[in-house]
């Protein structure tokens, strides 16, 4: 297998890896669309009059054999991969996304070959499928900002992109060069501006789309902002909010909830990365003296919270159940993301044990956000 290094494809909350060697793709998580992401050409195989072609070959597998799966493709010498979930029949899938340069038939044939030894040791393989077709090679750094526009996340929020001439023209409006843009646009709404650097969280995907709705639900109505038009089934929370943020990436659900009305806010996550386009964000948007970030793991965070978000996945979500309960006030709300909605019963079930009562669920696509409130035992 290649070195790979990190890279981001801008406003995608996507972090990709990619041959050391070479300007190509490697992993995708689940916000990008993999469909608008395919491998620059090398310096040797671009020239001015001609666009090298590529073969994406799509292998969809069962989520336990991904990761075996990226390592086959890896080995037949792919330059890059994207990968994003998905569901089959209820069941956990990963599209994988596989970018070579030979002839589609060759290399379906040389991936079939590959796997076939390996079903009676791993029996999830039998249930891969394997197509192909070309693709054109595109500018996919050009491409991202291109297609992404600011947008309205919920009622009351708007996500600006950091590149767009809206954030210029809200930026060239300010006192000072040291000045934050922050707090309402000409619209009413709150608009966050917002670069995800290499961390997760734009907005875009359905679970932090999912989120933001739920927070906008939740924060107390401020006079100056618009009332939802499409109000979940939610009691705003009362008196003063405090949030934590676990797996914070971006800082978008942080950032949302004290523009909102939030007085500060915990965000953490294990990833570097995340901590580093937390913080820029945090600062462009003026909240950075409201906010504390931190790579400690949740068991290690102090105090209790009226409001706890985790946009995660779903196995890491049962897992830190006892520790996120533990950080929420009594009659506290938590709001859980990142699972399948063949997943969401598992991870409730999970937090129904520790005292989580269930509020409501929220779909989007193949994804489900639960929202629910941790028991008050003071009030039984």
């Amino acid at each position: 297998m290649p070195p790979r290094v990190d890279v981001f494809v801008p406003f995608s909350g996507v972090r990709m890896t990619m041959s050391a060697d070479v300007s190509t793709p490697s992993t995708v998580l689940p916000e990008a669309r993999a469909e608008d992401v395919v491998p620059s050409a090398s310096a040797d195989e671009a020239t001015p009059d001609r666009r090298a072609e590529w073969i994406e070959v799509r292998v969809t597998c069962p989520a336990e054999s991904s990761e075996l799966v990226s390592a086959i493709l890896w080995s037949l010498g792919t330059r890059g991969i994207a990968e994003e979930a998905c569901a089959r029949r209820g069941r956990a899938f990963h599209r994988l996304r596989a970018f070579f340069q030979e002839t589609p038939s060759s290399i379906e044939s040389r991936i079939r070959e590959s796997i076939r030894p390996l079903v009676p040791t791993c029996p999830a393989l039998a249930d891969i499928t394997v197509a192909s077709r070309p693709v054109p090679t595109i500018d996919w750094m050009a491409k991202w900002k291109d297609d992404l526009v600011p947008f309205d996340a919920s009622a009351r929020i708007r996500i600006v992109p950091s590149w767009s001439k809206e954030a210029e023209r809200a930026s060239a409006s300010l006192d000072g060069p040291d000045e934050a843009y922050s707090g309402e646009g000409t619209d009413g709404r709150i608009h966050i501006v917002l670069d995800p650097g290499m961390a997760f969280g734009t907005g875009l995907h359905e679970t932090t789309r999912s989120c933001l709705r739920a927070i906008d639900a939740l924060m107390p109505s401020a006079s100056s902002l618009p009332k939802a038009r499409d109000p979940l089934p939610l009691d705003p929370l009362e008196g003063p909010v405090t949030i934590l943020d676990v797996g914070t990436g971006s800082g978008i659900l942080l950032i949302a909830a004290i523009e909102l009305g939030a007085r500060c806010g915990v965000g953490i996550d294990i990833d570097p990365q995340a901590i580093t386009a937390a913080r820029a964000n945090c600062e462009a948007n003026g909240v950075s003296g409201k906010v504390v970030l931190s790579d400690r793991p949740v068991d290690a965070i102090e105090g209790s919270y009226p409001l706890v978000t985790a946009n995660i996945l779903a196995a890491p979500l049962v897992d830190l159940a006892g520790g996120i309960l533990a950080r929420t006030s009594p009659g506290g709300t938590v709001v859980l993301s990142g699972m399948l909605i063949s997943q969401a019963d598992a991870v409730l079930s999970a937090y129904h044990r520790l005292g989580g009562i269930l509020e409501a669920r929220i779909p989007d696509g193949e994804w489900m956000t639960l929202v629910l409130r941790k028991k008050d035992e003071q009030k039984r």
